[in-house]
C-alpha cells in the first residue's frame, strides 16, 4: 500500500528541500510561504513548526523562522549515531534481503555512480535514499526513522558548505563505495561488506572539512 503524504508533510518537505538548494535563505516569512505554496496559513504554520521540531528552523519572534546552522559538533555527533544505527543492523538488513533485492541495491549504486554530473542536492538526495532504504531491511522502524532524521543533518551541513564554497554540481570519480560494497555483498562477504560502509561513514567529517 502506498503511504497517503498528507499535506503538511509535502509543504515540509519541499521547504526543507528549498532551504537545501540555497533557494530559501534568511528569514522565512509566512506569509511569504503561503504564497509561494498557495496553501493555507495552517498547513504552512504546522509544516514549519515541525521544522522546529527537528532543529532545520528557530523562530524569532515578530520577525519568522530563521535557518538553524548546522555545527562541527553536530557533524561529529551525528557521524557517531550514524555508526551506532548502520553498523547495528547491517547483518540483520541483509540477512531479510533475498537476491533480486541486492541486485537491485547493486544497480541503484551503479546508476549513481555512472551519474557522470548532478546537482549535488540531487546527489545526496539519492544517497540518503539509499541509506535509509537499506537499512529498513532491519525492520526496526523506529531506528530506520532516526536514522532519516540523522542523514538530513549531514545533509543540512553539506548544503551549508555547498553555499560556501560555491559549489552546484558532483563530480563523482573513481569506484563508489555503494558499489564496492554491493559487490561484496553478491559474493557473499557479509564483513568486508560492512568495513566499506563503515569507512564510507568515518570519512563523511573529513571530507566536509576540507570542501
Amino acid at each position: 500500500m502506498v503511504k497517503k503524504v498528507s499535506l503538511k508533510e509535502q509543504i515540509r518537505e519541499g521547504i526543507f528541500k528549498e532551504i537545501i538548494k540555497g533557494e530559501l535563505t534568511g528569514i522565512l516569512n509566512e506569509k511569504e510561504l503561503i504564497e509561494r505554496y498557495e496553501v493555507s496559513k495552517t498547513s504552512v504554520r504546522e509544516a514549519l513548526i515541525e521544522l522546529c521540531q527537528q532543529d532545520v528552523l528557530r523562530v524569532i519572534p515578530r520577525c519568522g523562522y530563521e535557518v538553524v546552522t548546522v555545527s562541527d559538533r553536530d557533524v561529529r555527533d551525528a557521524t557517531e549515531l550514524r555508526m551506532l544505527l548502520e553498523l547495528s543492523c547491517f547483518e540483520r538488513a541483509v540477512a531479510n534481503m533475498t537476491p533480486e533485492d541486492i541486485a537491485r541495491f547493486k544497480d541503484w549504486a551503479f546508476q549513481l555512480k555512472h551519474t557522470l554530473s548532478m546537482e549535488i542536492w540531487q546527489y545526496w538526495d539519492r544517497n540518503l535514499s539509499f541509506h535509509v532504504q537499506f537499512n529498513a531491511f532491519a525492520g526496526n522502524r523506529l531506528m530506520n526513522e532516526t536514522l532519516s532524521k540523522t542523514l538530513n543533518i549531514l545533509w543540512r551541513a553539506n548544503a551549508q558548505q555547498w553555499k560556501r564554497k560555491q559549489a552546484t554540481q558532483m563530480q563523482l570519480e573513481g569506484q563508489h563505495p555503494h558499489q564496492v560494497m554491493m559487490l561484496l555483498l553478491e559474493e557473499g562477504k557479509v564483513a568486508e561488506a560492512k568495513k566499506v560502509l563503515e569507512d564510507d561513514i568515518r570519512k563523511i567529517p573529513k571530507v566536509m572539512s576540507e570542501f
